[in-house]
């Protein structure tokens, strides 16, 4: 503790008790101010002149409603698999601490602590991440847990110990564990302890006691003429007996309470800023976080990251000769050695790595005159030339070799878990460099509201309502304009004013580019330039214009929710190749690929037209600090303001067309059970006569039926697209729907319907109605569907890549269905449809025979059935036979499925995964329980139900859509 800097064989006789005398006042203040400043020295930040306190970024207010408490985090120790010296950090919001170096061992001991301030809808989200220190100037990071320590303290008992798995940074794998214990004072405990401490300060005899001088030095201290009355007061009242001593405890209690009537600090008696008396709660809080520096086992504060905090002496040295500096914003992009940027799922400071030898070279290219001279003078065909030949180097089978240390140097930020392929699937390094994701692994926002935007990228995002913000807190390039970045061959009149979003990818980033926003491609506009870098230090250069003069590619998005969109994909040094998967006129929802950037980082920059989004709070915030946002792709991004400026306008439509409909009487409405009741009644029992009369010859017509229903909706809604067959792109040839068949079927239907009443039933509603009695033919359970679908206008195979396949993993099938709306129990209840109908040879080939190393089969398949499989589809047979994919009830609707796969007896993987996956294995157990028959759940009700849902899937209705004459051409 800080008392025990301060020997009692120091201090003289005459200062024990009541102690008078001058010099004896003099020397306790003095000794008092010694003991103030060592506080006020341990948690200086390290940084010059950032104006912070405690190591924190500067205290915003925290309101009542908001405040959740003080956290007491301790970082008891850890168990690593091999001995070294570590240390810890723990980065929270915009706070990294750091602990101290341990002994040599695979157990160290740090029992660090540290108080962390929590609000409802702050950070919440800790990062705990583990160095070896045995580097001479960097540090190693091994392993990193996250808690969240709102769920922490509510779950656990107060300062329980809880372990967690330390996971490595680019595998997940776990290499150690971490042993943790945090507890929650409450604001009067907080108050109580924090007026001990100070008290303590002035107990120079370290006895518990103060007397009335030792007290009054305090209250001096705090300059407050309140305080200077009120002392004698206080003092009194704690002293019962009369003997002019009291206990710290009894003095601390009544010292809260005074500060609660009326405040006697006005300023922080450890760096002493201001406090706001009005406002007493953030004055306890600065008070108590500030003190609290420096004593017992405290981490070391005054970090951004937990890279830096881990930083070896080398960068000690360098930061205190001031050779590079840290600070949030502008200057960690434009003068730093490092770039920081904020997590926006996580609230917490990141940094981003770049070698040092680039980041001089950029600087003294992009930073000044001379440099930007050179540029002028030729050094930008180099740059050219240079990029040209990285490219071609970088398709090369040689460039393979470079993966490994690449991912070794961005260890903690590329996640090998989210790629879709192994490693060894990577042929060139720019393989790598354009891998796809996991289908999942970037959720899309709101997939039903087009009038919200999303993100286009991993990255580093910038965000500002007008391109004067930009210009003000980001952009310093010279005569910057929304003109010159769309260049000549666009119309750039309707974007002048309008918001701006930069999405800048670094090299460690998933390098493919959705799109933000639904619509429609308008064109593509090529403007040839420069391949400047993109990294902040170029755009913050008030010498080049980065953004004006680089090669980029403008793309035309022409949208209902937010009119026309500009997306630029910007070109960049080493990125020579910007490649695009859409063509103009093509129909693009919100979250889908548009294309990517081959080796290197680079930019895409939106423009929207003037007050038509409303762009997401946060991200204007950070932006307005110069902060760049770290984002995923379909993040959201804002909201449509036409929307809200249209609502009145379709009002005053709605309302005339209401008038219009009632006087002609004209029905129009969302789905509903008996839809064409008035306009067309014969309809439904003309759907279950063709499709009775087609199963006498087809007995597997009705898994057939179901089967085109679900391919259906599961790519653009259910929509009748799968029925279109315009050319080698329609829907029907993508690989996912490969063996859908039934399209006879519903062509038979709708040209009787049409005979009955021309133009009114939609080929969507047609499937819904024929799968329903397709099950019923089945033995089934038959139900009502509601209609009202209109048929969509867009089929294209690329649409329908994500369809789930039987190779999926259960993770991924749940996020497939997950991005429909559909949760766990439906995919149960879905996958139960393969009670009826059979599957091909080829879907078995690899679980039968090389689905582990040496060619064994999948070991879940119970091995009184894994004869029976490998009889039916030998290996090295053919592929095309088909087998029952419900053993002993192919043709008829039960949930006899459900038991095969409790009984290891299920057909593909994917009906088997739905055992090996806890939550799914629950609902399972559920409908073929022993318990069932008696309190259910009903397998055909909850069937029933999830169909219905799943033929809901982003349905087009009323105005939006078609009814096609024939099912398999737009009309």
């Amino acid at each position: 503790r800080l008392r025990s800097l301060h020997s009692r064989r120091e201090i003289d006789s005459t200062t024990m008790g009541n102690g008078n005398s001058t010099e004896t006042k003099e020397s306790r203040r003095s000794k008092m101010r010694q003991k103030l400043q060592t506080f006020s020295s341990r948690h200086r930040l390290r940084r010059p002149g950032s104006g912070s306190v405690s190591g924190l970024a500067t205290q915003r207010s925290v309101s009542q409603e908001d405040f959740a408490g003080i956290a007491l985090l301790t970082l008891i120790g850890a168990e690593m698999k091999f001995k070294d010296k570590w240390l810890a950090c723990v980065s929270f919001g915009e706070q990294t601490f750091r602990t101290g170096i341990s002994d040599s061992t695979d157990k160290p001991v740090w029992s660090s602590e540290k108080k962390l301030l929590l609000e409802k809808n702050g950070p919440s989200l800790a990062r705990i991440s583990v160095f070896e220190t045995n580097r001479l100037s960097k540090n190693n990071i091994i392993g990193y847990c996250e808690l969240d320590l709102l769920e922490f303290v509510v779950q656990e008992p107060d300062s329980t110990c809880k372990s967690f798995d330390l996971l490595d940074p680019t595998s997940s794998n776990v290499v150690g564990s971490m042993f943790i214990s945090c507890s929650v004072e409450d604001p009067v405990e907080t108050e109580t302890c924090f007026a001990k401490r100070i008290l303590s300060i002035v107990d120079y005899n370290e006895d518990g006691h103060l007397s009335f001088s030792e007290f009054s030095d305090l209250m001096n201290a705090f300059g407050n003429l309140v305080a200077s009355k009120k002392k004698e007061e206080l003092f009194k009242a704690a002293d019962l007996n009369g003997d002019g001593v009291v206990t710290i405890d009894e003095l601390a209690a009544l010292l809260a309470v005074q500060q609660e009537k009326e405040p006697i600090i006005n300023n922080c008696p450890v760096c002493g800023e201001a406090l706001q008396l009005s406002d007493k709660l953030n004055a306890m809080i600065h008070m108590t976080l500030c003190f609290d520096e420096g004593t017992g086992n405290q981490m070391t504060g005054g970090f951004l990251t937990d890279r830096q905090a881990s930083y070896g002496w080398m960068f000690k040295l360098s930061e205190w000769t001031h050779l590079s500096t840290y600070d949030v914003g502008l200057n960690t992009g434009s003068s730093a050695s490092h770039i920081v940027v904020i997590d926006r799922k996580t609230k917490r400071l990141v940094e981003e790595l770049i070698d040092s030898k680039i980041v001089m070279s950029m600087r003294a290219i992009y930073q000044s005159k001379i440099g930007l001279g050179l540029m002028d003078q030729g050094a930008k065909e180099i740059l050219q030339n240079l990029s040209e030949k990285q490219g071609k180097k970088m398709n090369t089978a040689e460039s393979a070799q470079n993966i490994p240390s690449f991912l070794e140097f961005f260890k903690d930020q590329i996640n090998m878990a989210e790629v879709k392929y192994p490693l060894d699937h990577f042929k060139t390094f720019n393989e790598f460099f354009i891998r796809e994701l996991k289908p999942g692994a970037r959720p899309i926002a709101c997939t039903d509201r087009d009038d919200v935007a999303v993100s286009s990228a991993d990255c580093r995002l910038m965000a500002f309502q007008s391109v004067d913000d930009s210009t003000r807190f980001w952009i310093k390039g010279r005569k910057f304009s929304i003109k010159g970045l769309l260049g000549k061959d666009v119309d750039s009149d309707a974007f002048i004013d309008g918001s701006l979003v930069i999405f800048r990818l670094a090299p460690q980033d998933y390098h493919r580019f959705h799109s933000p926003v639904s619509g429609v491609i308008e064109k593509f506009v090529d403007v040839p330039g420069s391949l400047y870098t993109v990294n902040p230090i170029a755009v913050n250069s008030k010498y080049c214009n980065v953004f004006t003069e680089n090669k980029r590619t403008v793309v035309m998005i022409s949208t209902a929710e937010f009119g026309k969109v500009a997306f630029v994909a910007i070109g960049a040094t080493m990125v020579g190749s910007i490649t695009f998967v859409r063509k103009e006129g093509d129909h693009i929802k919100k979250g889908d690929e548009l294309g990517y950037f081959s080796f290197g980082g680079s930019t895409v920059i939106c423009v929207f037209e003037k007050d038509s989004i409303k762009i997401d709070e946060d991200l204007l915030a950070n932006s307005a600090r110069s902060l760049e946002t770290l984002v995923t792709v379909g993040m959201q991004l804002g909201l449509s303001s036409l929307k809200s400026q249209m609502v009145w306008t379709k009002a005053k439509v709605n309302l005339a067309l209401s008038l219009v409909i009632i006087f002609l009487g004209i029905s129009v409405a969302d789905l509903k059970v008996g839809f064409y009741s008035n306009t067309c009644p014969q309809a439904e029992s003309i759907v279950k006569r063709v499709v009775s009369g087609a199963s006498l010859s087809d007995p597997n017509l009705p898994a057939i039926l179901l089967r085109l229903h679900f391919h259906d909706c599961f790519v653009e809604g259910c929509d009748g697209s799968i029925l279109v067959d315009n050319g080698a792109i329609s829907e029907k040839f993508a690989f996912g729907h490969e063996g859908v068949r039934g399209f006879e079927i519903i062509e038979a239907v709708k040209a009787e319907v049409e005979a009955a009443c021309p133009g009114v039933v939609s080929c969507a509603d047609i499937v819904a109605l024929a799968a329903r009695d397709a099950i019923s033919l089945a033995n089934g359970p038959a139900y009502e569907v509601p209609t009202g679908r209109r048929d969509g206008r867009v089929s294209n195979l690329s649409l329908a890549k994500d369809m789930p396949d039987v190779s999926d993993s259960i993770e991924i099938l749940k996020d497939k269905f997950m991005q429909k709306g559909l949760h766990a129990k439906e995919l149960v209840l879905l996958s139960a449809a393969h009670t009826i109908g059979s599957t091909a040879c080829f879907f078995m080939t690899k679980r039968l025979y090389s689905f582990l190393p040496g060619g064994q089969p999948d070991p879940t398949i119970n091995p009184v059935f894994l004869p029976e499989l490998t009889t039916q589809c030998p290996q090295n047979g053919d592929v095309n036979t088909r087998i029952p994919m419900d053993r002993s009830s192919e043709r008829v609707f039960d949930k006899q499925i459900l038991q095969n796969i409790k009984d290891g007896f299920a057909v593909l993987q994917t009906d088997a995964g739905l055992y090996e996956d806890e939550a799914t294995r629950r609902i399972v157990n559920s409908y073929v329980g022993l318990l069932n028959p008696l309190f259910g759940p009903s397998f055909e009700s909850d069937f029933v139900k999830a169909m219905v849902k799943m033929g809901k899937i982003n349905v087009k209705t009323g105005s939006n859509g078609e009814i096609r004459r024939v099912c398999s051409t737009f009309n």
